[in-house]
């Protein structure tokens, strides 16, 4: 009964407003549209797709290029110390080959929270279906 109250209110209000009848379709659209369930599950599915990419990452070879620059200072050299200029430049490339499958383990409990979220995002569908259902035929 607490799930279909507010979806009755919700209902009820928008033909008020409208002043014509909704279809079902139309109704299950603004439900869904107006459903906070959905709308955190698709904010949870976002972020465990997120954590499944970062946790992928641990997989991809790391990057870092360091360029350097040396000037001559021209006080040192009116007073007869020279100094050469100095350039450098590196790239480094770093693999790591075996972290005792820690990334491998990260990144399957992060797909898993993926799927999870994923189901529990079907879930929410399906119910806020069903209240739905019951709030519109409730009406008639």
């Amino acid at each position: 009964m607490n799930k279909i109250f507010p979806m009755l209110i919700l209902t009820l209000s928008v033909q008020a407003q409208s002043q014509s009848t909704l279809d079902f379709n139309q109704a299950y659209e603004l439900a869904k549209q107006k459903s906070e369930r959905i709308n955190i599950q698709n904010i949870k599915t976002s972020i465990a797709e997120t954590a499944v990419t970062k946790n992928r990452s641990g997989f991809m070879p790391k990057l870092s290029a360091v360029f350097g620059y040396t000037q001559i200072d021209t006080d040192q050299l009116a007073a007869g110390s020279y100094v050469n200029p100095q350039q450098s430049s590196r790239i480094n490339a770093t693999q790591n080959l075996f972290a005792g499958g820690q990334t491998y383990y990260k990144t399957q409990s992060s797909k898993n929270l993926l799927e999870s979220e994923q189901s529990n995002l079907k879930t929410s569908y399906i119910d806020t279906y069903s209240d739905t259902v019951v709030s519109y035929y409730s009406i008639l």
